[in-house]
């Protein structure tokens, strides 16, 4: 599946993997469009993985798969519970591959993760997990 950085305004697509710039925070509107914003720190974080999370289980609901990945505190918990709360699926890097266990650890923490995997693994059951929505839920043609 594709990787790109995040631009603001751009439609998302299914299949794409957008990460988030630095320097802002994303979010997905309603209308499923990236918006990213500089402004002020959420819970102490900019980027606040929280806010990507919670954003984008409102927009994709149990089409939404939520990835916590190696850093530190506990951004992204309040995230992967937003996106279980709709039936989504979410991921956490496992402590072995993880160079900071601490966002992972949290959200772990919170009983809400799926699959506990090494970061070789992750792609492999993001693509695993995409499929199976593919299957249940047909694309729409834009």
């Amino acid at each position: 599946m594709p990787v790109k950085e995040a631009e603001s305004n751009e439609p998302a697509q299914p299949g794409v993997i957008y990460l988030c710039p630095g320097s802002h925070h994303l979010r997905l509107s309603s209308t499923g469009k990236i918006a990213l914003d500089a402004g002020p720190r959420i819970d102490g974080y900019r980027p606040c993985a929280d806010v990507a999370f919670e954003s984008v289980a409102a927009y994709a609901r149990a089409l939404s798969v939520g990835v916590v990945l190696t850093g530190m505190s506990n951004d992204g918990a309040k995230g992967a519970m937003a996106v279980k709360a709709v039936a989504g699926h979410v991921i956490a890097q496992d402590e072995a591959s993880s160079v900071i266990f601490g966002m992972p650890a949290e959200a772990i923490k919170t009983g809400v993760v799926n699959e506990v995997l090494s970061l070789d693994a992750i792609a492999a059951a993001i693509e695993k997990r995409v499929a199976k929505l593919a299957r249940l839920v047909p694309v729409e043609v834009r």
